[in-house]
């Protein structure tokens, strides 16, 4: 939901013996009253926002082989050039998906890693498949990322710049398949993010006002768009 923060760094004389281990001081120290990272905290490094090397790499394969998977139900199932870009947009959305559900908030280092990674992807997959544009899927993240950030400025506390900072990275890949696979995976982004809440609601997990992570409807919205298209 939010995006990375930087601030100053931990005072020196804090590793006392007293003193808790640094990952979870670093996770601990950084959260406020309702369990979001404060807006003036540096991030920790991924691997303990995610709770461990091993859950952050459980995140990033459960994330691929979705979006893989999605895909062989969609159009990519016997293009094998547009599986690395499809591996990659999974990955990112998966550890997305955790670290904000989680924590609401999605790091900076995260979503650079799909801005960078996804169109030279998208090139590579673009020499293989037929009907599929690389130009169209930069163009689709750069509209992801536009709607996103007017929607952020609009409406801040119920969207975040992590989720901007997100949007390119799915709207890439969703556009790259088709325009009208990226309206609905904007759409289904959405409605699944309602249909949360409404649950949450009822199940008395969160109240009216209540800040619930928007990365997770994202990057289900996403994957449902890819398995329809």
């Amino acid at each position: 939901m939010g995006s990375e923060r930087q601030g100053p760094g931990a005072p020196a004389g804090d590793t006392g013996a007293g003193a808790p281990p640094a990952s979870a001081a670093a996770v601990g120290e950084e959260h406020g009253a309702d369990g979001a990272i404060r807006h003036d905290a540096p991030l920790p490094p991924l691997s303990v926002l995610a709770g461990g090397r091993v859950r952050l790499a459980a995140s990033v394969v459960s994330g691929a082989v979705a979006a893989l998977a999605a895909g062989l139900v969609g159009p990519f199932g016997g293009i094998y050039g547009a599986w690395p870009a499809l591996v990659a947009m999974g990955g990112v959305a998966g550890a997305a998906f955790w670290i904000d559900l989680k924590h609401r908030v999605i790091p900076n280092r995260l979503v650079l890693i799909g801005l960078a990674a996804m169109p030279p992807l998208l090139a590579l997959a673009d020499l293989t498949t037929d009907g599929a544009s690389a130009i169209r899927g930069v163009l689709g993240g750069a509209v992801a990322f536009l709607i996103y950030l007017v929607l952020a400025l609009i409406a801040p506390a119920g969207m975040g710049m992590g989720d901007v900072k997100l949007a390119p990275t799915l709207g890439s890949m969703l556009a790259f398949i088709a325009w009208g696979t990226l309206q609905v995976g904007l759409l289904a982004g959405f409605v699944v993010q309602g249909v949360l809440s409404v649950l949450l609601l009822a199940a008395g997990r969160a109240g009216l006002k209540a800040k619930i992570a928007h990365g997770p409807a994202m990057v289900l919205g996403a994957l449902v768009a890819i398995a329809l298209a």
